[in-house]
């Protein structure tokens, strides 16, 4: 008696199991087939993402940033993501798509995304995008790639990557701006006694009290708000020791 007991018993165990793994498959495979039908996929997304034009469509924005959302907080699937977005800015999509992709490597971007951000530095077309992500990945080698375009560049993009430089407060640009200021066009001038208010250094400082005493105009005026700029940070990197 005990023996066939003992044999239902295990019998029963087995059914069990058997069910447990027939109900999660199924649940798996349901899952699967409910992201697929929802276009919860990030290359259908960005397939879709291809033609996209500000103001058309904005569904598949919302289903683009809802993804990445889900995505982002494991770094096994940032990464993945990270090189999906990469591969799409070198496609044939449309410039407000590419754009969109880059406000998400903005938060997920690591040193991988430098090199291909960096080679669209340099165009007009594309230069905005690429330092709106580089400003905030993190990492030396996007703060080199924005000093090494700070050389190779003139007028508007050279503007736009002085600013950069200023958000993201790079220490090391202190020098080169500096000698923008005295040694450039009015409006790298401009922009160079700008960010250096935001890189607030001590070295940043003395450039901008030594431009104090020479400069003229709007340069003078903007280097004295960047200098009481800088107090204030000081002050405030005082109160809260």
């Amino acid at each position: 008696m005990k023996t066939k007991k003992k044999t239902f018993n295990s019998k029963l165990s087995l059914y069990i199991i058997l069910m447990l793994g027939f109900c999660l498959l199924s649940g798996t495979v349901v899952l699967e087939l409910n992201a697929a039908q929802s276009g919860q996929n990030l290359k259908d997304i960005l397939q879709q993402l291809t033609t996209y034009k500000q103001g058309q469509n904005d569904e598949i924005i919302l289903k683009f940033d809802d993804y990445i959302r889900k995505h982002r907080k494991s770094p096994e699937s940032r990464a993945v993501c990270e090189e999906e977005l990469l591969f799409f800015l070198d496609s044939d999509a449309t410039l407000e798509a590419k754009m969109e992709a880059c406000r998400h490597l903005r938060i997920i971007g690591s040193e991988k995304s430098v090199p291909v951000l960096e080679k669209k530095l340099l165009k007009k077309e594309t230069t905005d995008m690429a330092r709106y992500a580089l400003e905030k990945i993190p990492g030396i080698s996007a703060e080199k790639a924005l000093l090494n375009a700070l050389s190779k560049t003139r007028g508007e993009i050279r503007l736009g990557i002085i600013s950069s430089l200023g958000q993201r407060k790079v220490a090391d640009a202190v020098t080169p701006l500096g000698m923008m200021i005295h040694g450039s066009d009015v409006e790298s001038a401009f922009a160079a006694a700008t960010a250096l208010g935001w890189i607030a250094t001590p070295e940043a400082v003395e450039v901008l009290v030594e431009t104090l005493s020479t400069a003229k105009g709007n340069i003078k005026a903007q280097t004295a708000s960047s200098l009481l700029k800088c107090a204030e940070k000081f002050k405030l990197q005082e109160h809260h020791k």
